[in-house]
């Protein structure tokens, strides 16, 4: 999964709840810039996960990021009045006000969709299980939030089948942004389907393994603690520290 260096899941999920609330604290674009560029150059750095496909996984957030620049910089007003329409008794407004706001959530997304990837991608459910269990969380609840790493690239593993078969069938994404999402709306419903059928099938075989059965668990996967990862929550303590001090 990876081909850097490697961290102890724990290690990493300290400094991606250090990073996201870093993220949240910060109120200004030029802090919230520095710091996705300097967990890009960690990324970068430590080669833990490639760098394509680290900006890959960020792919969809750049079809969220318009959307939501545009309505923030409209409904999040100050500043001086670049442009404004009046619908009755409101008007919308382009405001300096508006445009730092847009700005700033936007980049607040990419730090938070980044460093999520990043643990997404260099983490297996494995580990991650046993890094929480070993953290006191209770098993079931632990294995169920490992379920989320395996359902994000099962979800895209599904939704590109049904894509190839829609290709195959004359299904056009040629065209701008706009326009590839809108021939993807008619894959929703298959999609859902699918979605649906994979929850279902996964419940049987929890069911069929005994999941409420079993309560003393061993695995086969080992976790420990490395220099590099002591550097991680030396790193992790410091981005809180900066966030809150500066």
């Amino acid at each position: 999964m990876s081909r850097g260096v490697t961290f102890d899941p724990r290690a990493k999920l300290a400094l991606v709840v250090s990073v996201v609330g870093a993220a949240l604290a910060t109120v200004s674009v030029q802090r919230a810039s520095l710091l996705f560029g300097l967990f890009a150059v960690f990324v970068v750095l430590t080669g833990s996960l490639p760098v394509r496909a680290w900006t890959r996984s960020l792919a969809p957030v750049a079809y969220l990021l318009p959307i939501l620049l545009v309505l923030n910089t409209i409904f999040y007003a100050g500043g001086q009045v670049y442009w404004s329409v009046p619908l009755g008794p409101v008007a919308l407004s382009v405001t300096a006000g508006g445009i730092q706001t847009a700005v700033l959530i936007a980049i607040r997304l990419l730090v938070i969709a980044g460093a999520a990837a990043w643990f997404a991608g260099t983490t297996s459910a494995e580990a991650f299980e046993l890094g929480l269990v070993s953290l006191r969380v209770p098993w079931s609840f632990a294995f169920l939030l490992s379920l989320t790493l395996r359902l994000v690239p099962e979800m895209r593993r599904r939704f590109a089948v049904i894509e190839d078969a829609q290709r195959s069938r004359g299904l056009d994404l040629s065209g701008g942004p706009i326009s590839r999402v809108r021939a993807r709306i008619p894959m929703l419903l298959p999609f859902f389907v699918a979605v649906i059928r994979y929850g279902y099938e996964l419940s049987e075989v929890l069911t069929a393994r005994g999941f409420e059965d079993i309560d003393d668990r061993t695995s086969l996967v080992s976790i420990g603690h490395g220099p590099a990862d002591f550097a991680v929550y030396l790193l992790a303590v410091v981005v809180l520290v900066v966030s809150i001090v500066a």
